[in-house]
């Protein structure tokens, strides 16, 4: 019997769709067992994650730094939804801002 190995679920969230694809690389390279969906601002990422019937996410990797809404303000909204308050988010950014560092800490997110 073979035995079920779940499908990693995996959300990007970043306006470079470059980054994307070198993002989507590296998954295929490390691991061939996910699902992989990518949005290029915070309100598409919002937009999906209000549908309804959706699977939670096992890890949201998002960029601080976007036009419209921010990595800090999407953080927030989707942490301040009771069904993602505990969904690990991964924020990466070139900033080295203490600030930055700080405010997504306190925000509930791990600073890459």
């Amino acid at each position: 019997m073979k035995p079920f190995t779940k499908k990693v679920i995996i959300v990007l969230v970043d306006d470079d769709p470059e980054d994307s694809m070198f993002f989507k690389e590296a998954l295929v390279e490390v691991n061939s067992n996910h699902a992989y969906r990518w949005f290029s601002s915070g309100d598409a990422v919002l937009s999906y994650l209000t549908e309804p019937g959706i699977i939670i996410p096992d890890i949201l990797f998002l960029d601080l730094n976007m036009p419209g809404i921010t990595g800090k303000a999407c953080l927030k909204k989707i942490h301040s939804m009771e069904r993602y308050s505990n969904m690990p988010i991964a924020i990466y950014s070139t900033s080295n801002a203490d600030q930055d560092k700080h405010d997504t800490f306190a925000g509930g997110a791990t600073f890459l």
